[in-house]
């Protein structure tokens, strides 16, 4: 693709003229010459590349040729002014400053290798870019805590409308953590089980069974046969917590040698 620029680096009406071609022709080089004042010798400096790109002879430096319009459009980034170089103008400008210099030079070998991994250059960034970063990553944080924080409140209400239908209300919340309920199928109505963290910092394993029963005109809460039954044997310290773990032999489950095995890790009583 053709770059095309505001303005192009324009010589004097002489050199315009006897160096039409070679100006005219990127291939072309314009050999440049010094001389010193009072003196009538001149020595080879260096050559012009197109318009813009100048190279010196066995020098550590080039040159790019800028026109005053783009001069004046210059950037300034912190305290620097930065002037723009068109992309196909800059991996031109290494190429043919690559190409001037002796393959001997270790220059020459990072050029070959910059060429070779496509002009990559790395990026750095200024204080306000840093800065603006930092506050976009504070934003991205805090909206990520703000959903998280709507999560839970749509978890709790849920679970609050999940105790409700269990007859549990929503005047007064049982004193457990709300979101670790599961509800039962059979004996009471759900169970919590959770880990909390006394004052002395032990941690303890919690297992709370909720049970919502309705009283009326001062009666006592009606309980299920089986419900006394539980609640008896609590009261006489006859209570196993048991926990099961199941594993298999790595096998795939459609295999008629797939195998499941339970285990049982622990089985306290109290």
């Amino acid at each position: 693709m053709d770059v095309i620029h505001l303005s192009e680096p324009k010589f004097s009406k002489k050199v315009e003229a006897t160096q039409k071609a070679s100006l005219a022709n990127p291939d072309k080089t314009v050999s440049l010459y010094i001389r010193s004042p009072g003196s009538s010798d001149r020595e080879k400096f260096g050559r012009l590349v197109g318009r813009r790109l100048f190279i010196p002879n066995e020098a550590n430096c080039a040159g790019y040729m800028f026109t005053h319009e783009e001069w004046m459009d210059a950037v300034k980034i912190g305290n620097h002014y930065h002037l723009r170089i068109e992309q196909h103008d800059f991996h031109n400008v290494i190429t043919q400053i690559s190409q001037s210099l002796s393959k001997s030079r270790r220059i020459t070998r990072k050029l070959s290798q910059f060429i070779r991994e496509g002009f990559k250059i790395p990026k750095k960034n200024t204080k306000e870019q840093l800065r603006i970063r930092e506050l976009e990553r504070q934003i991205l944080a805090e909206k990520k805590e703000n959903n998280h924080l709507k999560r839970k409140i749509s978890a709790y209400k849920g679970t609050i409308a999940d105790l409700s239908t269990v007859g549990f209300g929503d005047q007064g919340l049982p004193p457990t953590d709300l979101y670790a309920i599961s509800f039962l199928r059979k004996l009471f109505d759900s169970v919590a089980v959770y880990t909390k963290d006394n004052e002395e910092g032990e941690t303890f394993l919690m297992i709370d069974l909720l049970e919502g029963n309705f009283s009326s005109q001062g009666r006592p809460a009606a309980w299920t046969e089986t419900q006394n039954d539980a609640k008896e044997a609590m009261e006489w310290g006859k209570v196993r917590v048991r926990l099961l773990s199941m594993h298999d032999e790595d096998l795939d489950s459609m295999s008629p040698y797939y195998k499941q095995d339970w285990e049982i890790l622990f089985d306290l009583k109290f």
